[in-house]
């Protein structure tokens, strides 16, 4: 049985919480999805190749090309969230009507709008939970007849109606899942925008996040992490089969146990692996003794979320954490050598014109090598998106799935901004952490290559010059009606 994987390019979205030249030039990262899926796959049996257009920049007509040479007999696509369904459609339509083959859709959302998905006729068959759970058993019903009525965690067509079979009893354990098929991918083309060594890729240590941030939708995931030696012994294999030099962990909150935390750092600093690396975490959970030990297994970098300066407007968002411990830890995180990278939110639960300035003074004043701005958005299935469905009367992303709304910037009856000034604000956010002549300096002292040089230049330029797009900005009739919802 052969199986085609194919990862089409994702646009930049008017409801995206990253501005436009963020989305441009974030980075290029392979799809964990579908080279786990892929992994799955071929202890089952199957010969399996992914298509990764993006990394590749192959458009869709030479894909389809290839796949055709391929001849496969499953087609396979993944979406990330709600949010990257028609991107994905752009694609699958047009390959399932030249190629007639059994489409297959999976991702970390598709159990949760699989009446929506499977709306689509396009799409015959739908993994509603993680692939190691549910894969091997669809594959071996597909290659026995089709009968999937006993298979858990299976959607699919049955006399013209959609069927959802119940996710299985027992999943498998993040510990045993097996490494991602990072052979089928093209591992020399993958970059951040803060990366400096290639090859470059991305890991999972953990999934899910025990917090519940109102802004976010990991918390409402569960929580599960592999052992440090399971990790290490990946890192290991990045390093020794890809010649992997650098890689960054995509956990939503890696250090959250202390105990592993130290256990890992300590085992990568045994196995004297070639490798930098770095991860994201909360101020809350790390201290000076960890960062040490961080550093010294190679840790270059940590992505903290700070949000915000101002305590009110952090408890609304249920955050959870204060100033005082971001100015400690982010100072520590420096004096070690780590380089921290700092996420900040605009327009979040309660933030106003004062409010939002307090938070760009605090990121320019904190030594951070590097900080984003996200425009605070109602995610699928955060707190937020039940408040603002609450207004509007509607589950947005079940409308949006199922081609009943278009894309929108979504209200924020949160905060007093408007849609116009949250993207104003956050520009100059932007404009004020990086456009300082003492940053600029400090990051041209250390950049280490001329590619690398050239990619912070282009960033900076759009920045900078680029003015905000027409397609951007709400209209006033737009903003009337959000208006109204936050008076109403």
């Amino acid at each position: 049985m052969k199986i085609a994987l194919v990862y089409p390019p994702f646009k930049h979205k008017l409801f995206n919480e990253n501005l436009f030249f963020v989305d441009e030039h974030f980075g290029m990262f392979p799809s964990l999805g579908l080279a786990y899926t892929a992994s799955v796959a071929r202890n089952a049996g199957a010969e399996v190749k992914i298509w990764d257009s993006i990394a590749e920049s192959k458009p869709l007509e030479k894909v389809l090309e290839e796949v055709k040479d391929f001849s496969p007999d499953l087609l396979g696509f993944t979406i990330h969230a709600a949010t990257t369904f028609w991107d994905v459609m752009e694609w699958l339509v047009p390959f399932k009507k030249e190629l007639s083959i059994p489409v297959i859709i999976g991702g970390h959302e598709v159990g949760a709008y699989a009446p929506e998905i499977m709306s689509h006729k396009e799409i015959d068959y739908a993994v509603l939970g993680d692939a190691p759970s549910i894969l091997p058993g669809f594959l071996d019903a597909y290659n026995g007849g089709k009968n999937f009525s006993k298979v858990p965690g299976v959607a699919y067509h049955k006399d013209g109606e959609a069927v959802f079979n119940p996710l299985p009893d027992k999943t498998t354990p993040f510990e045993d899942y097996p490494f991602p098929a990072r052979d089928l991918l093209p591992n020399h083309r993958y970059f951040s925008h803060v990366s400096q060594r290639k090859n470059f890729t991305i890991m999972l240590s953990s999934i899910g996040c025990p917090y519940n941030c109102k802004f976010c939708a990991i918390s409402r995931t569960g929580f599960e992490a592999r052992s440090s030696k399971n990790v290490v012994d990946e890192m290991e294999e990045c390093v020794t089969k890809y010649d992997i030099k650098e890689i960054d962990f995509f956990d939503p909150l890696m250090l959250f146990d202390r105990k592993r935390s130290m256990e890992l750092a300590a085992e990568i600093k045994k196995r004297k692996l070639d490798v930098v690396w770095s991860c994201r975490s909360r101020v809350d959970v790390v201290d000076e003794e960890l960062l040490e030990a961080l550093a010294e297994s190679g840790c270059v970098r940590i992505f903290y979320g700070i949000e915000s300066a101002v305590p009110e407007v952090l408890s609304k968002m249920n955050k959870g954490i204060n100033i005082d411990q971001v100015r400690r830890i982010i100072g520590k995180s420096a004096d070690v050598g780590i380089r921290p990278l700092g996420f900040f939110q605009i327009g979040g639960p309660g933030d106003t014109r004062k409010t939002v300035e307090a938070t760009i003074k605090l990121a320019t004043s904190l030594p951070l090598d590097y900080a984003e701005f996200l425009r605070t958005v109602a995610k699928p299935h955060s707190q937020l998106e039940l408040d603002m469905n609450h207004i509007l009367g509607y589950d947005y992303w079940k409308e949006y799935i199922k081609g009943n709304v278009q894309e929108i910037r979504n209200p924020a009856p949160w905060t007093e901004l408007s849609e116009n000034e949250i993207f104003e604000l956050t520009k100059k956010a932007y404009m004020a952490f990086y456009g300082r002549p003492g940053y600029v300096l400090k990051m041209l002292s250390r950049t280490k290559s001329p590619g690398e040089l050239w990619k912070y230049f282009k960033v900076w330029v759009k920045m900078m010059f680029t003015r905000i797009p027409e397609s951007e900005l709400h209209s006033a009739i737009l903003d009337e009606k959000e208006e109204n919802i936050k008076t109403s």
